[in-house]
């Protein structure tokens, strides 16, 4: 939670540096940043270094923010001291700033995504997903480099103007190494990284409440307790209140859906499968608040999840035999399959979720082909799935594909073996 609020508090200095510049004065707050260790002496005489007192707390504000964040809330105590006459400056920042800065503070009003430069980053950030999940890693590194080096090479004013396109880059390389199923993600800078940049971008609250979503995603992956997965997950969706229904908090859901479903499998009961499904049914809602494109590529994509998890696949494929699958549940997969597989739906297909579409279609004929009539659909459907796998290099996949294939393949055997012997008789 420190970090949270460390993070935060960077947004907070970021968006009012006009007001602190204007309110404070170095000369009085000297002593007091010695004394408590707010900034080291040698960046003591740089600020010095201005003889304008604007220019001084402009110096030391960027210090903060970008050199020693984990100070910002010491600072804000300092504010606090009514002997400096400064706890007017401390009231406005919280009242300001609101629910997202401190514990217990009420939120003022919602944060809304939509403008015209998020709608032009957003079709960036879509881009790159689109070709992360055809495995077109040629391109997505070429457009990722151009931004990472535009990002260091420009100055802090002009970091604003930027942050948004080089959070949602740091947000599609953590998507990458998730989908890889990256074991050492969690233990990487790259999630330091966005809290840094967070603050510089046009609507922070979103990149943070992404962040503390992918990176419970990524404790998941690593390994860790599932309580402190569920903590991160569950301070995402704090935010979904406080931000209008969006591609991001689209993403928080889906990303919900998948730790649930990790639980579902291991201890399935009825209740717990309709809270997924309307999870799911949430998500679609929320990332329709965007373009067509954008909305439809995304629906697609959870209609993949709806037909898996009517069908006792879990999230990497594997084929859950301990799960009842109702009548009812293997018609709504079927009627899932139906609507992805519509013209103008299967021709933005990607590689990723036409896999996981194969493996819905076989699963779908094993549970409506108990004579096994369609093994040889079923097995030329697995060798579909196993090379678009193959082509994603999504190795934790292809091993249940894997696996999926060598049960058919006993099962083709069999078949005529029995063959055999009956024409034999």
């Amino acid at each position: 939670m420190n970090e949270f609020r460390t993070q935060t508090l960077q947004l907070l200095f970021r968006n009012e540096i006009d007001f602190l510049c204007n309110s404070l004065d170095f000369l009085i707050l000297k002593a007091y940043l010695i004394k408590h260790n707010i900034v080291p002496r040698s960046k003591m005489k740089s600020i010095e270094h201005f003889k304008v007192k604007f220019q001084q707390i402009e110096s030391l504000v960027k210090c903060l923010i970008e050199e020693r964040p984990q100070k910002i809330f010491p600072f804000m105590e300092i504010l606090k001291n009514e002997s400096l006459g400064y706890k007017f400056v401390y009231d406005y920042l919280i009242a300001k700033f609101g629910a997202a800065s401190i514990p217990g503070v009420q939120t003022i009003s919602k944060t809304i995504p939509g403008s015209q430069r998020r709608v032009f980053e957003l079709s960036f950030r879509h881009f790159l997903k689109r070709l992360l999940h055809r495995n077109d890693l040629g391109a997505f590194e070429q457009r990722r480099q151009e931004v990472i080096s535009a990002w260091k090479q420009c100055t802090f004013a002009q970091k604003s103007l930027l942050a948004d396109r080089y959070c949602m880059v740091l947000d599609a390389e953590v998507e990458r190494r998730l989908v890889k199923v990256d074991r050492t993600l969690v233990d990487s800078d790259i999630f330091t990284e966005i809290l840094k940049c967070a603050p510089f971008t046009a609507n922070p609250n979103l990149h943070i409440m992404l962040y503390l979503a992918r990176y419970s995603y990524a404790l998941f992956v690593g390994g860790k307790s599932y309580e402190e997965v569920l903590s991160y997950i569950d301070q995402a969706r704090t935010h979904i209140a406080d931000i209008e229904p969006c591609r991001e908090t689209g993403i928080v859901l889906y990303i919900l859906f998948n730790m649930k479903s990790v639980s579902y499998e291991k201890h399935p009961t009825e209740k717990v499968k309709m809270e997924l499904l309307d999870i799911v049914q949430q998500a679609i809602d929320h990332f329709s608040n965007e373009d067509e494109v954008i909305s439809e590529d995304f629906r697609r994509i959870l209609l993949i999840k709806k037909a898996m998890l009517y069908l006792g696949l879990g999230i990497f494929g594997q084929n859950n035999t301990n799960l009842i699958i109702s009548d009812e549940d293997i018609a709504n997969a079927r009627c899932c399959l139906r609507k992805v597989r519509e013209q103008k739906m299967w021709e933005r297909m990607e590689t990723r979720w036409e896999m996981f579409y194969y493996l819905c279609k076989v699963k779908y004929l094993q549970l409506t082909d108990a004579d096994n009539k369609h093994i040889e659909t079923q097995i030329s459907l697995t060798k579909k799935a196993r090379s678009c796998s193959i082509q994603g290099e999504y190795r934790e996949e292809r091993q249940n594909i894997d696996a999926m294939l060598e049960y058919l393949l006993e099962v083709q055997q069999t078949i005529l073996k029995n063959v055999h012997v009956a024409s034999v008789k």
